[in-house]
């Protein structure tokens, strides 16, 4: 964690700073992690990890993962249709859209049933 503090001047008032226990440690340094974490997936993860009986391998989490970002790009594209069709006046520009939007969740399926496989 002091590593990626960075700034080597005031490293001894970051040390006093910092929790005194493990559990404090924990979670400082979760809450710095997931603050960084700009895809959400790291909340995810940690989700699954927490709802898991008894954890889960490396491919179990890969292919969790993979079917989330799955689900989300088709949510995505499906709420991009949805804006298109009550924003745009020209059905022509709905339509590319949407064929837009719809080929992009195919790809992404595509990806998520290979990297599953």
């Amino acid at each position: 964690e002091l590593r990626v503090f960075g700034v080597f001047e005031t490293v001894t008032q970051r040390i006093r700073s910092m929790s005194s226990t493990l559990g404090g440690l924990l979670r400082e340094v979760l809450e710095r992690v997931l603050k960084e974490d700009q895809s959400g997936l790291l909340l995810v993860a940690l989700a699954f990890v927490y709802v898991a009986a008894s954890g889960l391998s490396e491919p179990e989490m890969l292919r969790l993962l993979g079917e989330y970002r799955k689900v989300l790009l088709v949510e995505t594209a499906t709420a991009t249709v949805r804006k298109a069709a009550i924003t745009r006046n020209s059905a022509s520009e709905r339509l590319e859209e949407a064929k837009t939007a719809a080929a992009e969740a195919a790809a992404a399926t595509a990806a998520a049933a290979a990297a599953a496989a």
